[in-house]
């Protein structure tokens, strides 16, 4: 494996796994894992043509779920 294959590998972990959705201020990966256990609500506003998201579960239980 070269030098830029493991650059790109650490920073797909880095973003998928560890920087903060700006919509919920979770990872992607966590966020897809709590809107596929419908944990997450979409608030969808079609006069402004957009959709909002918010977490059904406090930040505090986050770390305890799968």
């Amino acid at each position: 494996m070269c030098i830029r294959d493991r650059r790109l590998d650490a920073f797909y972990d880095s973003y998928n796994n560890q920087r903060p959705h700006t919509a919920t201020k979770v990872p992607p990966s966590k966020f897809w894992a709590l809107y596929e256990a419908g944990k997450v609500e979409v608030i969808i506003s079609e006069k402004e043509r957009k959709s909002n998201y918010r977490l059904k579960v406090a930040y505090q239980e986050i770390s305890k779920l799968p």
